[in-house]
């Protein structure tokens, strides 16, 4: 169709009627963009209409701010017209590296999106070279190449000089007189012989004939293998497909008197060679792609590559591009027949030198049917051999993420070139197995391939795009019709095997699918425009299909039902657009701007992701990867909220009024202070202290740092007094939670992140301060948002969230991966490149709720490397708290401070565990939950339902009176008391507990305020709570927290454990000494009791269980965990301790961030936090990873 489509083009141009008429803006004549005689007539025929008169019509052209040309105001539409034609006629200009996405001098093509205002040219007027300057984007463009370059845009492989070197091959004479033939080498080494590769380069030089003659060079049992070479397939290629020279139509009919003919342009086809040969010879053509057909399938050594390969074998690559060739020659004797027969869907007119006899219609047809029944008894067959092996192997290693995207990519080859056979089947050709590879195929592409790559697919997949889904045009019309005949049965077959075939990880069928062909009953969607729509209506059970096998084979014959559409249906198929979707969500390849994000190719790498969007929100979508177990947060909007400032930043820092404690930290901070953060660009930044004076024996002092335009917090300054350097952090936004990063340090050697100290030129001495400074003061520079991370300037942020059926999941519940740039700082650098990092559930679940509310966190670090032998647990918590906290009496409790600032404050704890052993810890912990959930010994929560309140009751509320609070406006109550009744009745209040954090809210409007216990609510419920959170967010995580654990009947349902049971597990095995067996036993005792009732939380069935054990005794089958290590933080070390020497001695050799000093975990007392945060403990290990050194403590 292209090739008769291409001939009725030029045929209309070179018509005499068209011939007749002047052509305007005729760009491409010359390089330099003229107007030409033409158009400047046009031009005055128009001013003429108007009454205008112009002595150089020429400048009407031209585009000026404002716009001046009379032409162009009277006719806006004139210029659209212009770059319509020019952008045309550019876009056929065969020298590629005049185009503006050209990005180096060869031409090679860089894509490039430009906006409809961008491609808006503008004409400017050279009076002295007489042409016009055409510029888009700062470049110049033209309609024609230079005279010097004479090359095609995409010049034809068929040539004999496209693979020899100069001088050009004219003749046969030139290819035997040339002294080296190319070999056409390949990976494999030479393919072609001299004596080959010379009759290969002979048939070339003669274009009307070397269609034949190549052919049957290949069909051949010894040149049939030769087709493993890529360079030759292309030749093959060109010279089959390639519709070459156009004959013009005052030429048709003339014949050539002398051979050879001095004339070549008589040699030409008006509708391309192949068409040529099928019309006048077809038995050549199809007697050597049928032996090609033959060839090929011998070539078949039973696998499709090599197992770790991620190429298709030699032999394969043969028989892919050999199916391909005969499908492709089918379309050209398929038209042939149709239009022949009258029976093509739109080409009906007479097409020239075409003829074509009773006897070659016959051959046609004989030859078609030979070729399709080759394709597809054995080429389908071998395909679908070929997709059970890849769905096996994927099954072995469903693991590894390189064997499942391997094989997933493999299989959309091999579908792309399943449709392909089928591409010319009509109305009358069309079988359930046609129909089922047709559509379940397409479908697989659709979900599993990503269109619309530029060249990239065509290299892959091997067949282009356009041709793709020229297919799905071709054939969906077809499609519709053949399904809207179809009976029940039929229909369900087919649609079936195309959920099965889309659905399965390589679209293989096996033996055992077909039971699932009877479950689902598919329906037409009823509407005009659904035509091509279909859904299931409803499922079977398969006991029932198999018990009732009569009634079933009556129902199949029955006519095919109708349903609604609406948004609840179920899985649904759309014919006209090859796309299936699941309860209305599409799936398709994972947008490129998350694709692209740094995080999500660290964790998957550069392969393409397949996803279905299930939520989009004004601030965040989310995504579920096909077969990935992860699901994919994206929040594309910035966030423009700091985090709320705790009571106890309420001094502005001043250091004219620094207590006598403080004065150490005047030199420490006010050099930095007034160099970076004192104006004027960006504005200067107000710090903020603790209200209380700091201990005379603080080693570490925190300022807070406000936002210059949000107002919040914004930067956390930690100096050191004894290391005599300062750390800035900086606030970054990550899915809305906040997080404080590390970016500069004025002594890199004291850094737990690895600086780079600048480099670059500098015009004076740094001074002493800075002298190994390192790092940057505003990294993302300064902005209405906060930024995602402190590396770049970025509003938007991804989230990975891993399921937990994920292989490398050892949490129990689904785990968040978490950058290393939001770590910078809290852990060294040594881990985080070599560790992963997931947060699990623990922050959500959390039984101690006031540590929840501490923003208490739970990492795992995962090893980068499968060799690695541990696993690290890094905690987050808070030590102390600042309510009624003194300075003076809370030092007593070291408990409740922090050593080196003598304040309440956040600790984080670093624990290295075998790997080994966390593994075994987890599978332990799912045996007992296998217990529990199959003695229903535990339930979940029963959501408790938010009562509402009258808010038309005026309530009364005195200063110093408890009362509840909506903070956030969403209906959730936080307890707090009223500290002022203002004039306009609303009031200030402060919130108490664990909400102490969010300060003071003044002002608050009194329908927001109701009495203490108005609101029934559980501890723990609406814990995690984001800024920016849409209804429908609050409203999943509200449903997904609390599942009910009672049926309509009121029994106990079998719920699967939630996280928070499933990490205080641990708490049954002590209860039972370590006695897995025992408190297995035990479950199954207490579940057995009449008057059993389930247990709402892991400590009272634990409590119940260590009553039952008192006076037992076993052996203990715990997996002991003595080798668990504790990380020492050596910038908070104390000072003359041993810790604080070693670092001092070792910042000689290497940075605090590639230094690991570790204490045993028997060392500290169990479950306490005083031992890390006061004293020492003994040093068991240090370790310098960077340098490969570790030392071990030994008794002398």
């Amino acid at each position: 169709e292209l090739a008769i489509a291409r001939t009725a083009i030029l045929d209309y141009f070179q018509s005499p009627a068209q011939n007749r008429l002047e052509k305007i803006f005729s760009w491409e004549e010359s390089y330099e963009v003229r107007p030409g005689r033409s158009l400047i007539k046009f031009i005055r025929l128009v001013l003429r209409e108007l009454s205008i008169s112009s002595s150089e019509p020429q400048y009407l052209l031209e585009d000026n701010l404002p716009m001046s040309s009379v032409l162009m105001k009277n006719f806006p539409e004139f210029r659209c017209f212009r770059d319509i034609i020019f952008w045309w006629k550019h876009l056929m200009n065969t020298d590629k590296s005049d185009f503006i996405n050209s990005s180096t001098s060869e031409g090679t093509l860089s894509p490039i999106s430009l906006s409809p205002l961008e491609v808006q040219l503008r004409f400017v007027w050279n009076s002295t070279s007489l042409m016009y300057t055409v510029v888009v984007k700062k470049c110049l463009l033209h309609c024609r190449a230079l005279a010097t370059f004479t090359t095609h845009r995409y010049p034809s492989t068929a040539t004999p000089s496209f693979y020899a070197a100069a001088p050009a091959i004219q003749t046969e004479d030139d290819v035997i007189y040339k002294p080296n033939l190319p070999s056409f080498d390949d990976e494999c080494g030479q393919v072609l012989n001299q004596r080959d590769s010379e009759l290969l380069l002979s048939y070339l030089t003669v274009p009307y004939m070397r269609l034949p003659l190549l052919l049957s060079f290949f069909a051949s049992e010894d040149r049939i293998n030769k087709l493993q070479s890529p360079k030759l397939r292309l030749i093959l290629d060109s010279v089959l497909f390639e519709p070459g020279k156009y004959l013009p139509t005052n030429l048709t009919g003339v014949e050539p008197v002398m051979v050879p003919t001095p004339h070549s342009e008589l040699l030409s086809t008006p509708y391309g060679l192949l068409l040529s040969e099928l019309y006048r010879s077809p038995d050549t053509v199809i007697r050597s792609v049928l032996v090609l057909l033959k060839g090929a399938i011998a070539c078949d050594t039973g696998s499709s590559h090599d197992e770790w390969s991620d190429k298709f074998n030699a032999t394969t690559m043969i028989i892919l591009y050999v199916a391909r060739l005969a499908a492709r020659v089918d379309s050209y004797i398929s038209f042939l027949i149709n239009w022949a027969s009258g029976n093509h869907d739109f080409i009906d007119w007479p097409l020239r030198e075409v003829y074509l006899a009773e006897d070659t219609i016959e051959k046609l047809i004989t030859g078609r049917s030979e070729i399709r029944q080759i394709l597809h008894d054995q080429f389908a067959l071998l395909f679908e051999h070929y997709l059970q092996r890849l769905d096996s192997e994927t099954n072995r290693f469903i693991s590894m993420e390189f064997m499942v995207q391997r094989n997933s990519s493999f299989s959309c080859i091999l579908h792309a070139h399943k449709v392909i056979l089928y591409r010319n089947y009509c109305d009358v050709d069309m079988t359930i197995s046609v129909a089922k590879t047709l559509l379940g195929s397409f479908i697989y592409l659709t979900t599993r391939h990503t269109f619309n790559m530029c060249e990239t697919n065509q290299v892959f997949l091997q067949i282009p795009d356009f041709e793709l889904y020229e297919l799905l045009q071709v054939q969906r019309r077809r499609l519709v019709r053949w399904m809207n005949n179809c009976r029940q049965g039929t229909l369900d077959a087919v649609m079936q095997t195309a959920l099965l075939v889309s659905s399965s990880s390589t679209g293989g069928l096996k033996p055992t699918d077909s039971i699932f062909v009877d479950e689902n009953r598919w329906s037409r969607i009823r509407g005009d425009r659904s035509c091509g729509r279909f859904a299931v209506g409803f499922s079977r059970p398969t006991a029932t299909i198999i018990s009732s096998a009569t009634t079933l084979n009556e129902n199949l014959e029955n006519a095919v039902g109708v349903v609604e559409d609406s948004e609840e249906l179920g899985v649904e198929i759309d014919l006209q657009m090859g796309l299936m979707t699941l309860q209305s969500k599409h799936i398709s390849a994972l947008d490129s701007v998350i694709s692209n994000h740094s995080d999500v190719k660290m964790i998957f790498g550069e392969k393409v992701i397949q996803s279905s969007q299930y939520e989009n929100s004004v601030n965040r979508n989310c995504f579920r990867l096909v077969g990935l177990n992860h699901e994919i947060h994206h929040w594309k909007t910035a966030h423009h909220a700091c985090p709320p400032m705790a009571d106890e930043w309420d001094r502005p820092y001043d250091p004219a009024e620094l207590f006598d404690s403080e004065k150490w930290i005047i030199p420490l901070f006010e050099p930095a202070r007034k160099k970076f953060f004192d104006g004027p660009i960006p504005s200067p930044m107000q710090f903020m202290m603790s209200a209380l004076p700091a201990p005379a024996d603080a080693e570490v002092f925190v300022l807070l740092g406000l936002h210059q335009q949000l107002g919040g917090p914004f930067k956390l300054v930690y100096l050191f007094r004894r290391l005599r350097c300062l750390h800035v952090y900086e606030c970054v936004s990550h899915g809305r939670e906040w997080w404080y990063s590390l970016h500069m340090a004025t002594d890199y050697r004291f850094s737990l992140r690895e600086l780079q100290p600048c480099v670059e030129k500098r015009k004076e001495q740094y001074p002493d301060w800075w002298i190994r400074g390192a790092g940057s003061p505003y990294p993302a520079s300064v902005s209405s948002y906060l930024s995602s991370t402190v590396l770049q300037n970025c509003a938007s942020s991804v989230l990975i969230i891993r399921e937990q059926q994920h292989v490398e999941n050892l949490s129990g519940g689904k785990e968040l991966f978490i950058p290393a740039h939001l770590l910078f700082g809290v852990i060294p650098d040594a881990l985080l490149e070599t560790y992963n990092f997931w947060q699990d559930e623990s922050s959500l679940s959390f039984s101690d709720h006031s540590q929840v509310s501490c923003a208490y966190k739970r990492l795992r670090g995962y090893p980068k490397a499968a060799s690695d032998e541990f696993i690290i647990i890094v905690t987050f918590q808070y030590t102390g708290s600042w309510t009624g906290f003194r300075a003076s009496e809370e030092r007593v409790n070291c408990g409740k401070t922090i050593q080196a600032t003598g304040f309440p404050g956040r600790t984080v704890r670093v624990v290295r565990r075998s790997k080994a052993h966390g593994r075994k810890e987890f599978e332990l912990r799912l045996r007992l939950a296998s217990a529990l959930e199959s003695c229903h010994t535990l339930c979940n929560s029963q959501v408790m339902k938010t009562d509402k309140v009258d808010l038309s009751v005026d309530v009364e509320f005195k200063v110093n009176s408890s009362a509840e609070c909506d903070y956030e406006g969403n209906g959730e109550y936080w307890p707090c008391v009223v500290l002022r009744v203002n004039d306009n009745r609303t009031y200030d209040v402060e919130f108490v507990g664990i909400y102490k954090w969010v300060g003071v809210h003044r002002g608050v409007d009194p329908s927001l305020v109701q009495k203490r216990g108005a609101t029934k609510r559980l501890p723990s419920e609406n814990i995690i709570h984001w800024d920016g959170m849409s209804e429908s967010d609050d409203e999943d995580l509200r449903e997904n927290d609390y599942i009910s654990s009672t049926n309509d009947d009121g029994k106990s349902s079998a719920l699967r454990l939630s996280f928070a049971h499933f990490d205080h597990l641990h708490l049954l095995l002590e209860a039972a000494d370590g006695d897995e067996q025992l408190c297995v036993e035990c479950i199954k005792k207490i579940s057995q009791n009449v008057n059993f009732k389930p247990f709402d939380s892991v400590e009272k069935l634990a409590r119940v269980i260590s009553e039952q054990l008192q006076e037992h005794t076993g052996s203990s089958n715990c997996i002991p965990d003595n080798s668990d290590m504790v990380l020492l933080n050596t910038l908070y070390a104390p000072k003359r301790s041993g810790l604080f020497s070693l670092l001092k001695v070792l910042v000689r050799i290497e940075n605090a961030a590639h230094i690991c000093a570790w204490t045993k975990a028997t060392n500290l007392k169990a479950n306490s936090q005083s031992e890390l945060n006061f004293g020492c403990p003994n040093i068991d290990l240090v370790e310098l990873p960077r340098l490969k050194l570790a030392f071990t403590a030994r008794c002398d």
